[in-house]
């Protein structure tokens, strides 16, 4: 391949893994007061199941509704026949809460992560928020777990069974 054609695939393939993921949940019944709060709290006190939390740096910007969360989190991720494999994750995240009547949140992580895994992060977030805003509705909420994705194995379409 030219190295002309080269050029403009890599710089596609590094604006898609540098590229920011975004999410928006609006809170209706809250005050922007009541889901501020929340966010200072999940942003403060994370609540991972199977993760281990090493840092939660959170810089809280009352003045702009603005929080800026830098986290590292490991696990020993366990593949069935293989070894036990150790993750750090380093989330960069940023939370802006809109004044607005419902009151809504936009998450944007900055890290250099692969999609999945931001939006599992987003989400998690989200989730804790809406578990202290309103307990007895979380059930009917799924939480995408950060993974690890595995190629699957090729399909053989020729055999005709």
């Amino acid at each position: 391949m030219p190295c002309s054609r080269l050029l403009p695939m890599l710089l596609l393939a590094g604006t898609v893994l540098a590229g920011c993921t975004s999410k928006s949940e609006v809170f209706s019944g809250r005050t922007p007061e009541q889901v501020w709060t929340v966010m200072a709290t999940v942003a403060q006190e994370p609540d991972y199941d199977n993760w281990i939390l090493l840092e939660n740096n959170v810089w809280v910007d009352s003045n702009y509704d603005r929080i800026e969360i830098n986290r590292r989190i490991k696990r020993d991720f366990h593949d069935e026949g293989a070894n036990a494999q150790r993750q750090i994750e380093t989330i960069d995240m940023q939370f802006v809460l809109e004044r607005t009547n419902p009151p809504a949140v936009t998450g944007t992580v900055r890290s250099r992560m692969i999609p999945v895994k931001a939006h599992a992060a987003l989400d998690q977030f989200f989730a804790e928020m809406h578990q202290l805003l309103d307990p007895e509705s979380v059930s009917g909420i799924d939480v995408v777990e950060m993974i690890e994705l595995v190629p699957a194995d090729p399909v053989d379409e020729s055999s005709g069974e």
